[in-house]
């Protein structure tokens, strides 16, 4: 008897494995990879579309990151303050003030200023918004009050849980009260200035 022709098989398609070997893979398993390749490189074609710039329109502007701005001149010298006691009504203390990176302090003497733990008061002009102006009826005198008529925070000193004003004079500072207001200004402007970055 004639050898009998035996059907030819379709030959299976194959794919390669994580080791490199052949297996075969069904038509369905063929299909649904190339559908994950197409959809895959869709998605990077709508990324790389979305970050190019649109012909004929600019780049979006990115915002460049602001620094500090430099601190204010520092400013010392003596001041005559008014004292808050109610038996020293209207006596000025003599005390040595420096002005320095938005904070008034003031000590004894000025020897005794290089040392932070004898300070006797100060007033943070961060965290405590105030106004600096000349008292009328003196040419040495001028007043720190606060904004909304209470100290908020970051002071040491009498009556910081009230409003108190700060009358001083320059009386016997080589600075003058109006260099003394100008600095408080540019101080309290600079320490805004800090809070909106």
């Amino acid at each position: 008897m004639a050898d009998e022709a035996k059907p030819q098989e379709e030959p299976a398609s194959f794919a390669a494995n994580e080791d490199g070997d052949q297996k075969p893979e069904t038509d369905a398993e063929a299909e649904k990879a190339t559908t994950a390749t197409a959809e895959a490189a869709a998605t990077a074609a709508a990324a790389a579309a979305a970050a190019a710039p649109v012909q004929g329109m600019p780049a979006p502007a990115v915002e460049p990151v602001r620094s500090q701005p430099p601190a204010p001149k520092r400013v010392a010298g003596w001041l005559g303050k008014k004292s808050p006691h109610p038996l020293k009504f209207g006596y000025y203390q003599r005390r040595f003030f420096v002005l320095d990176r938005a904070e008034l302090s003031w000590w004894r003497d000025e020897e005794s200023s290089k040392n932070m733990y004898e300070r006797l008061g100060s007033l943070d002009l961060n965290t405590n918004h105030c106004l600096a102006s000349f008292v009328p009826t003196s040419t040495i005198k001028f007043l720190i009050e606060p904004v909304n008529g209470r100290w908020v925070a970051g002071g040491n000193f009498t009556g910081h849980n009230k409003g108190r004003l700060f009358y001083l004079e320059s009386r016997a500072s080589p600075v003058s009260r109006e260099m003394w207001v100008e600095a408080i200004e540019n101080h309290v402007e600079w320490a805004r200035a800090n809070l909106t970055l």
